[in-house]
């Protein structure tokens, strides 16, 4: 963050592009505050996380092989399937959309909801129906 503010000229370009990002960086503690589970990928996000104060019991670093959360105790139970990733690139929405035609329609339980998380969801909206008409 501070090699890119040292490059971004004045002092007062500086500074509106820190109070930017401070805001920013507020917005999502907030919202991964207000999250029942947090899931960094890695050690390190999640010592990051604790810095942060966000409390060290929803912190549960994912692991690229399994990880068992039957350990973790669920307030509230719901069918949301959340995928978070760069919808922009071809590996995510491709992986997403796979999920969406070929899994989906096997689960026994209907109530279910697959949420795509994202900042560009229009590309992931584009490429589901560039999907759908081939």
């Amino acid at each position: 963050m501070e090699n890119f503010l040292l490059s971004a000229g004045s002092i007062k370009k500086r500074y509106r592009l820190k109070k930017h990002y401070l805001k920013i960086k507020e917005v999502e503690l907030d919202a991964i505050s207000a999250c029942d589970i947090v899931m960094p990928q890695s050690k390190k996000d999640k010592k990051l996380l604790i810095e942060n104060s966000v409390p060290k019991e929803k912190i549960h670093v994912l692991t690229s092989y399994f990880h068992n959360m039957s350990l973790i105790k669920r307030e509230q139970v719901n069918r949301d399937i959340l995928f978070w990733d760069a919808m922009y690139r071809p590996e995510n929405y491709e992986a997403a959309i796979w999920f969406i035609d070929n899994v989906m329609p096997l689960l026994v339980v209907t109530d279910v909801r697959f949420i795509v998380a994202e900042n560009r969801i229009t590309t992931f909206e584009r490429n589901r129906n560039q999907s759908k008409s081939n």
